[in-house]
């Protein structure tokens, strides 16, 4: 079974998937950052306390500050806020075009049966939402686990349960959404 396992990754390269979605995936992280970040802060400006529980509950200790400096240098004009919430979703859509073609690639789908043009945008870009909304949800379920009572570790308990179900939650729904039939 293990010999089966690796000659599989090996033919479907799975290597070389893994490396594009790493790559991809912490190119297009702090652009995602960014936007999250900035919707929250800027839905929840009335209350500071709530906006950097769900900040430091979403975004790693490593790159807070440099959120926190991309927060900070956002213009705070409509339009070129607008402008550069487009600039920042095409820099994260990498890391969904990524996905999209390891998960066709794995599930064995052929090129002329895959989705393409206007309807592969359309989906790879509900699949940047979906994602964007998920991390969001992620982040406040871990804060709104702190509100348990931390007898017997039921906070940590609360938050390892309601991470796990939004992530697979995430996962199922990425995959029927990017894959053009039911796997």
């Amino acid at each position: 079974f293990i010999y089966a396992v690796i000659r599989k990754y090996g033919d479907d390269e799975g290597g070389r998937h893994a490396a594009l979605m790493a790559y991809y995936g912490v190119l297009s992280l702090f652009p995602l950052l960014l936007i999250i970040v900035s919707a929250v802060s800027r839905l929840l400006v009335n209350d500071p306390a709530l906006r950097t529980q769900l900040v430091d509950a979403i975004v790693p200790s490593e790159f807070r500050d440099a959120v926190n400096q991309g927060l900070a240098s956002l213009p705070t004009s409509g339009l070129a806020w607008i402008i550069g919430g487009v600039g920042l979703v095409f820099a994260g859509l990498r890391i969904v075009t990524t996905a999209f073609d390891t998960i066709n690639h794995v599930a064995g789908i052929p090129f002329r049966e895959r989705i393409d043009g206007v309807g592969k945008w359309v989906r790879q870009i509900a699949m940047l939402i979906l994602l964007l909304v998920g991390m969001t949800g992620i982040g406040a379920v871990t804060v709104a686990a702190q509100v348990l009572p931390d007898g017997a570790g039921a906070q940590r308990l609360g938050e390892f349960a309601g991470v796990a179900v939004m992530t697979c939650a995430l996962i199922w729904a990425g995959i029927s959404l990017l894959l053009p039939r039911r796997p």
